[in-house]
């Protein structure tokens, strides 16, 4: 089955182009106060505070574990940084424990073979639906 729409559609394969769609949007994540700082783009996945002043054209995403500050236009060059990890066996490479929906986010602060322990973030006006587990 084929349906026809018409849409716009962006390629969201680098912090730039996620920095170029976001950058009308209001911020969900994250604490920004940015002084004299312009076309600087952050994403924050905690409840840090992140402040930036008198700086220009940077792209700054925290998570729990780790933070990344580039020069827009440098996106290309992450790569470099994940290659870093791999070789140095960094166990930052494999800690990516915050999982996003469309409804929110949640971390998972501890799991096991029998449990699992999940932080919900759930945005304003979302819902979740219930979910049961009857097996486990």
């Amino acid at each position: 089955m084929v349906f026809e729409g018409e849409f716009g559609w962006s390629d969201i394969g680098s912090f730039d182009s996620l920095a170029d769609v976001l950058a009308n949007k209001k911020d969900r994540d994250g604490r920004h106060v940015k002084i004299d700082s312009n076309n600087t783009f952050i994403h924050s996945e905690t409840d840090k505070l992140i402040a930036t002043i008198g700086v220009e054209d940077l792209i700054i995403v925290e998570n729990n574990d780790s933070i990344l500050i580039q020069k827009r236009g440098e996106s290309e060059r992450v790569k470099e940084v994940v290659a870093f990890l791999k070789e140095n066996k960094l166990k930052e490479i494999d800690n990516n424990v915050i999982v996003h929906r469309p409804w929110g986010k949640y971390e998972v602060l501890i799991g096991g073979s029998h449990h699992t322990v999940r932080k919900l973030t759930i945005y304003p006006g979302e819902s979740l639906n219930l979910q049961l587990h009857n097996k486990r």
